[in-house]
């Protein structure tokens, strides 16, 4: 039986593209501090390879016009445990297909995220998470080509973002 390492080895000799695309990302575990926002904000979030597009928890959230454009705001906690209140433009409208349910139709935002060291504008679905363990939900549209993520651990990474505290 190959130990760890030599089935590492093992499998840089037969994909040697997967491993130097590897190198070049950050692991990061499943759950991680996030910070969003410009001045950043801190919260927890999972990362999730399944989901196409981030989400934040938007329960009640508010659709108004403001210049002639669709605008959205909602409260949401931070994880210092201040409210926010987050208003920005709607930049469309997703429809989700999750298996066994109706299809169900929710706005999008973009906002400034910063995960592990990477920052960047991202998408969110605004969705009611108020069930879920974690108010936001990093999906594979923000890690492609940034991160890897380590599913056995939970905030392991240290590298700052900028702008944060």
């Amino acid at each position: 039986m190959l130990s760890r390492l030599g089935f590492s080895l093992f499998l840089g000799l037969l994909c040697p593209a997967t491993i130097a695309a590897a190198a070049n990302k950050t692991v990061a575990s499943y759950i991680e501090t996030i910070w969003l926002g410009t001045p950043a904000v801190r919260f927890t979030a999972k990362l999730d390879t399944g989901a196409r597009t981030s989400s934040i928890n938007a329960a009640g959230y508010e659709r108004f016009m403001k210049e002639g454009k669709t605008f959205v705001r909602f409260n949401i906690t931070s994880a210092g445990g201040e409210t926010i209140v987050i208003e920005t433009a709607q930049t469309r409208t997703a429809v989700i297909r999750r298996a066994g349910t109706v299809l169900e139709t929710r706005p999008v935002i973009d906002l400034l995220v910063c995960v592990a060291g990477h920052s960047a504008r991202s998408e969110f679905t605004l969705a009611d998470r108020t069930g879920m363990a974690y108010q936001l939900l990093i999906g594979r549209n923000f890690l492609k080509d940034r991160i890897l993520v380590d599913s056995e651990k939970s905030q392991t990474v240290r590298t700052p973002c900028a702008d944060a505290d």
